[in-house]
């Protein structure tokens, strides 16, 4: 299976969250976002984060090759193995961290909102220890 180690982080990782659930408990109306992508060959979905259960355009779908990000007015998909760090924005109240900054294998930079958690225990934290452990195995992956 493709980057099996995605499962087990995912598991370890971002399971814990409470604006993450699995896909086996996904709502009808992430059901209704999961028909707007488009899965590659081999691509299993995980689960989603839910930034705003109100606002579907703001959740990230999480799956064994990348994540799923929609936006109000758009999708995207960024691949683990495109990722080159991640990190936290340096300048703003750690109790108010809302996003992460992904930088890509092209140049790109990108924010992706993630909004959950409480005061220190934001779960932008948990966030980019995941994307950064499953970055790392992807690699490793490759390599092997």
């Amino acid at each position: 299976m493709k980057n099996r180690m995605v499962f087990s982080r995912t598991h370890r990782i971002l399971n814990h969250l409470s604006n993450f659930h699995k896909f086996e408990e996904s709502t009808s109306q992430m059901l209704s976002k999961l028909n707007e992508i488009h899965l590659q060959e081999e691509e299993i979905i995980i689960g989603f984060y839910e930034n705003n259960s109100l606002k579907m355009d703001e959740n990230i779908i999480v799956t064994n090759l990348g994540l799923h990000i929609f936006y109000p007015n758009e999708k995207e998909f960024i691949s683990y193995q495109s990722i080159i760090e991640v990190e936290i924005p340096r300048d703003m109240e750690k109790t108010k961290l809302d996003h992460l900054i992904v930088h890509l294998n092209k140049g790109q930079v990108k924010t992706i909102l993630i909004s959950g958690g409480h005061d220190r225990f934001r779960d932008v934290y948990e966030f980019v220890r995941f994307i950064d452990r499953v970055k790392d195995d992807v690699k490793k992956e490759i390599l092997n």
